[in-house]
């Protein structure tokens, strides 16, 4: 399973802002986290393959979750219907007259740039 961790950084008025926050940036940072991962989300739907269609709309963002100071967000694909999932996204050998495999890692690959801007704007926002 892959997993990003992304440390936020910001200019001095958002770090003033999150420090005022206090225990309330890990909620918005969820909040921030969990629209991103939907973002991704929606950036990985179109790569689904499809046959019944089933895949693709067992798609799902869960969370936030905290513990401490770090936030999950989960993004997955596969439910009671779906149980192949991961061979699908794993098998590169697998030709799909529509979508691909690695068809969630991908997108989270493209958005991992920009995505701690992305994160740190939406929680100076909430915050501001």
């Amino acid at each position: 399973m892959r997993k990003s961790i992304f440390r936020l950084s910001g200019d001095i008025a958002l770090i003033v802002a999150l420090k005022r926050a206090g225990g309330g940036v890990i909620a918005k940072g969820g909040e921030a986290l969990l629209a991103e991962g939907h973002r991704v989300m929606d950036l990985s739907r179109p790569e689904v393959p499809v046959d019944r269609g089933w895949l693709r709309d067992s798609g799902q963002v869960t969370g936030p979750s905290a513990r401490g100071n770090e936030v999950t967000v989960r993004l997955s694909y596969g439910d009671s219907r779906v149980d192949y999932e991961v061979p699908v996204h794993e098998r590169l050998d697998v030709n799909h007259p529509h979508g691909k495999a690695k068809y969630l890692e991908d997108p989270l690959k493209e958005s991992e740039s920009g995505m701690g801007d992305r994160l740190a704007r939406r929680i100076g926002k909430t915050l501001a």
